[in-house]
């Protein structure tokens, strides 16, 4: 879509549907993820999720399963406020609907590859017109020029002033991708049978069995580049010792059913270095619970409840916590964001920025 520099949406303008979902990461955790079940456990996504949509390699996948969280009485009511965007306003109100409300599920991917930006992967029954015309609308109200293209049973749109913004396409009543022009390659390369599948990787199977079901899973697959990257960063910071220079590959779930558990998994290099991972975790879990901000936003005692544990080379985490508790921390958390935000602004005299991903 469009970029800032030349008027129109940009890197961070290329997150306007995605920041519409991930503004919900607070309440990801409300549903499980039933369709991923079997008799034996967690089955290898299906060809229906849109984690295979996404090409083998990639670094990082955070799925999300946005048809429970409308079918949950804690968020579905939440969904439906009104969710403004920097430089945008009310998306709703633009487009004159919810351009997500027929998403089921999606993925934000990140590749392996520095040069292909990231991406959204999202399926549902998807209405091709009502996402086009509401991406149009957010294209021209940054100053853009959209047009539109079909090829090969897929709608295009792209910003013919911005060609290496990202680029939005979307098969009719099936799924939609939005990434940056050589991400978007990959993924269709992956839709047609011409590159591989992340959810085809041996390593993201076996971490996501290990991880189960949830609202929210995120996995991290490390190679050996990026690897070495890690190592340059730990040196950078004078943490060239830190038990992270083992990590090869990590994630977790979040799931409901009367309580939230969150589970999590990180693989090291040997079981001696699992070990001195895990008491790195349990260290960091201490430092952060008694925290200035754990106290000010309450979440230190749920953060006591993360019980940790080394096996072979594998750190295992998990915690069962009171979903009552859990809401009044979001709550809280989002109070406390807001009154920081409006506070930056009053000082500036100017809205606060949409900050970029980390």
């Amino acid at each position: 879509m469009v970029g800032p520099r030349r008027g129109g949406l940009g890197r961070r303008g290329t997150l306007i549907l995605l920041t519409l979902v991930m503004s919900m990461a607070g309440w990801v955790t409300f549903r499980r993820w039933s369709a991923t079940r079997d008799d034996g456990g967690t089955r290898a996504p299906s060809t229906l999720e849109p984690v295979a949509h996404v090409p083998a390699g990639a670094v990082l996948a955070v799925e999300l399963d946005l048809e429970a969280l409308r079918a949950h009485p804690a968020t579905r009511e939440w969904l439906r406020e009104p969710r403004p965007i920097e430089g945008i306003g009310d998306v709703s109100a633009l487009c004159g609907n919810d351009p997500l409300e027929r998403v089921r599920r999606l993925v934000l991917a990140i590749p392996g590859t520095g040069d292909a930006g990231f991406g959204l992967v999202a399926t549902g029954d998807l209405n091709a017109s009502v996402l086009l015309g509401c991406a149009e609308k957010l294209i021209a109200r940054r100053g853009g020029t959209a047009a539109r293209e079909a090829r090969d049973g897929a709608m295009f749109l792209r910003d013919v002033a911005a060609p290496e913004a990202a680029q939005l396409a979307v098969v009719p009543g099936r799924s939609l991708a939005l990434a940056e022009p050589a991400l978007l390659t990959q993924i269709l390369a992956v839709a047609d049978g011409r590159r591989k599948s992340l959810a085809s990787d041996s390593r993201f199977v076996e971490m996501r069995r290990a991880l189960g079901t949830g609202a929210l899973v995120a996995t991290a697959l490390l190679s050996d580049e990026q690897r070495g990257t890690l190592l340059d960063e730990l040196g950078r910071q004078g943490a060239s010792n830190s038990p992270l220079r083992a990590l090869r590959a990590g994630g977790f779930s979040v799931d409901v059913g009367d309580t939230l558990r969150v589970r999590g998994l990180l693989v090291a290099d040997d079981p001696t270095s699992a070990g001195a991972l895990a008491e790195h975790v349990r260290s960091e879990l201490g430092t952060q619970a008694d925290s200035s901000l754990a106290k000010l936003v309450g979440y230190g005692s749920l953060l006591a409840r993360v019980q940790v544990r080394a096996d072979e080379r594998q750190v295992r985490f998990e915690a069962d916590m009171p979903l009552a508790e859990v809401l009044v921390v979001v709550r809280r958390a989002v109070a406390l964001k807001r009154l920081v935000g409006e506070g930056a602004s009053d000082s500036r005299g100017v809205p606060t920025a949409t900050p970029r991903p980390n």
